[in-house]
C-alpha cells in the first residue's frame, strides 16, 4: 500500500485492547525472528562441525524441520498487521481510492475469508495438539535425536488464533473506512 493508505488502514487512535494485541503480535513476530537466529547458529555450527571435525551437530535437521512451521505461524500476525502479506494490491488500492466503498468492502471480505481459514486451522489443530501432548509424540531421525511434537502444535494454535484476530481487526478497520469515506461524499 502507498504510505497514505497504510496510515489510513492503521489508525493512530486505536482501542487499548487493540494496542495490547498489537504488542502481543509484535512479540510473536520477535520470537519467530529469534528462532530464525537460533536456527542459523545451529546450521552454521553443524556445517563447521562437519567440515572441521567430521561430525555433525546432533538433531539439527530435526530441529530445522520442526521449527520452520513455528516460524511461519509466529510471524504471520505481524506480517498482516504491518500490511506485508504477499498479494497484488495494485487493483484493490486503486479501488480503495476511486470507489472507496467497493474497495474497502472487498478488503473486508478478504479479511473475513482469512479469519475463517485461520480459525479452521486453529480449530483442527487442537485435537492434534491434545494427542501429541497426551501420547508424548516425538519426531526424530536416524541419529537418535527426537523432538517433541506438541510445542509446534501449540505454536500453530497460538499463531493461527493471533492471525485470525488480526484479520478480524483488519476487517473492522476497513468497514469503518468504507463507512467514513462514503459518509464524507
Amino acid at each position: 500500500m502507498p504510505a497514505g493508505d497504510h496510515e489510513a488502514a492503521v489508525p493512530s487512535r486505536s482501542h487499548p485492547v487493540e494496542r495490547w494485541f498489537a504488542g502481543g503480535v509484535f512479540t510473536l513476530g520477535a520470537l519467530g525472528t529469534g528462532l530464525i537466529l537460533v536456527l542459523s547458529g545451529l546450521i552454521i555450527a553443524d556445517v563447521i562441525g562437519r567440515e572441521i571435525f567430521g561430525r555433525a551437530v546432533p538433531g539439527v535437521p530435526e530441529l530445522v524441520a520442526m521449527s520452520m512451521v513455528s516460524i511461519v505461524f509466529l510471524q504471520l500476525g505481524y506480517a498482516l498487521r504491518s500490511e506485508r502479506m504477499t498479494r497484488n494490491g495494485a487493483f484493490i488500492e486503486r479501488l480503495c481510492r476511486t470507489r472507496r466503498g467497493i474497495g474497502h468492502g472487498l478488503e473486508t471480505l478478504y479479511s473475513l475469508a482469512g479469519a475463517v481459514v485461520f480459525a479452521l486451522i486453529c480449530w483442527t489443530t487442537i485435537p492434534y495438539f491434545v494427542f501429541a501432548w497426551t501420547s508424548n509424540q516425538y519426531f526424530g531421525g536416524m541419529a537418535g535425536f527426537f523432538v517433541p511434537v506438541w510445542p509446534v502444535k501449540a505454536v500453530t494454535i497460538v499463531g493461527s488464533a493471533a492471525i485470525c484476530i488480526q484479520f478480524l481487526l483488519r476487517g473492522f478497520r476497513h468497514v469503518r473506512l468504507a463507512r467514513s469515506r462514503e459518509a464524507s461524499r
